[in-house]
């Protein structure tokens, strides 16, 4: 499929493979003390509308990759449409250069289309940090995206990158996602600029509250406090009488007089007393009947006795 248009290319610019190959290498340019430029080298007769679409799955080329720490100030590309792209930054997060977390991105709608170079320049507050190591990469909001790309005849020449899987909704900074590489060689016209003294951009906004941390460790124990002043002198309590009931009495348990069990032992030797009064004033009682009786007995045999005639 690509080999027909590559060989309608060639004959029409008349270059070789090998010139593809040298004008599609990775270029790092220094402009001055700070500025330094990383992407592929822009060729712009010999650039290629790419006449079929692209999914919206994103891209990123392992050659274009940050050789510094510092801040993008701008974006240049060939863009041959108007549709919407997203330049992207996209930091690995393994060893085998499988998986890949989206640190910064930057959506640009262009103005105008033409073979020409576009430089697409950031605010301050706009700036993109980078580290050593970050990839530079892009997707479309659109199938037809706006960079043109070069195509080389030779697979082994290929380090562009998509996205594995067909992502619902285009991924977000902090996002993760696994790439896997093309067998087809493209070489997109597109790079950035990196400022590596570029200031800060302002402090954005605070993020939510983070989940409260595990509680510290115990601190050791202070020393003692002064001692105060006295209080005011309180009234009585039971407590007190108490207290004072204990010590003019010499007990040795003032609790041991009014505890619960002495109470209800009291309570039956009292029960008990009373049940002997009882029955002694009941026996006195009744002597006394007994006694009262007899002498009433002999009271009348005695008045019998003087009064009848016959004796």
């Amino acid at each position: 499929m690509y080999s027909n248009s590559v060989m309608n290319v060639k004959k029409k610019l008349e270059f070789s493979d090998m010139d593809l190959i040298l004008v599609a290498v990775l270029f790092i340019t220094t402009i001055d003390a700070t500025m330094v430029d990383i992407g592929n080298e822009i060729v712009t007769n010999m650039s290629i509308i790419l006449d079929r679409p692209l999914d919206t799955k994103p891209f990123l080329d392992n050659n274009l990759f940050f050789n510094t720490s510092g801040h993008i100030v701008s974006f240049y590309a060939i863009l041959h449409n108007t549709n919407a792209i997203h330049f992207q930054i996209w930091r690995p997060r393994d060893d085998r250069n499988e998986s890949y977390q989206l640190v910064g991105e930057m959506r640009h709608v262009p103005v105008e289309a033409g073979s020409h170079l576009q430089h697409i320049q950031l605010t301050p507050c706009e700036y993109i940090k980078v580290k050593y190591g970050d990839r530079l990469g892009f997707s479309y909001a659109k199938d037809s995206g706006p960079l043109t790309y070069l195509f080389l005849t030779s697979p082994g020449q290929s380090s562009l990158y998509q996205s594995r899987d067909r992502l619902k909704t285009r991924p977000l900074e902090g996002d993760k996602v696994k790439f896997d590489k093309l067998p087809n060689p493209f070489k997109f016209n597109f790079g950035a600029r990196v400022d590596t003294d570029a200031p800060a951009g302002p402090q954005g906004p605070a993020g939510p509250r983070g989940l409260a941390g595990a509680a510290g460790t115990n601190g050791r124990d202070g020393s003692d406090g002064l001692p105060g002043p006295p209080g005011p002198r309180g009234s009585a309590d039971p407590e007190v009488l108490r207290s004072v009931m204990y010590e003019a009495c010499s007990c040795e348990d003032i609790d041991g007089i009014f505890n619960k069990d002495m109470i209800i032992m009291l309570l039956i030797w009292c029960g008990v007393l009373s049940c002997v009064s009882i029955i002694l004033f009941l026996v006195m009682c009744c002597m006394c009947a007994a006694i009262n009786k007899d002498r009433r007995s002999q009271s009348q045999t005695t008045e019998a006795y003087i009064i009848d005639p016959k004796s």
